[in-house]
């Protein structure tokens, strides 16, 4: 069986979590990532440095967040903040994904995805 990188956020109204919990019973090989509090539907590659890196690590190694025991998320990050009204120019191009990774952004991580790809 595949391992499985799954990430949901507690409170999506899209995709409740307790079908992100059912998904990570079915894929025993999976591990679990959870905005812990979230709302937003879309919590990956967003910014939240946490669930960045995880998904940085993944793709670049395979490596998944180490599996807890119980049916519960294995890792805990904070959620995708809220929007601003002023807009997301501030808050988003100042987080990081991983700096010690050597991407430091969104961008740098599609550019080392599809570098990987050529390869």
């Amino acid at each position: 069986m595949h391992d499985a990188l799954l990430i949901s956020e507690t409170h999506d109204a899209a995709t409740p979590f307790e079908g992100a919990l059912q998904a990570r019973r079915d894929f025993p090989n999976s591990s679990l990532i959870e905005g812990v509090g979230g709302t937003t539907h879309a919590g990956s590659l967003s910014g939240v440095e946490c669930t960045d890196s995880a998904i940085v690590t993944y793709l670049k190694t395979g490596a998944l967040p180490a599996r807890k025991s119980g049916n519960r998320s294995d890792l805990q990050c904070p959620p995708v903040p809220a929007p601003s009204p002023e807009g997301l120019t501030a808050s988003t191009t100042s987080r990081k994904a991983s700096s010690s990774s050597g991407i430091n952004s969104v961008a740098d991580l599609h550019r080392e995805f599809f570098k990987s790809m050529h390869r």
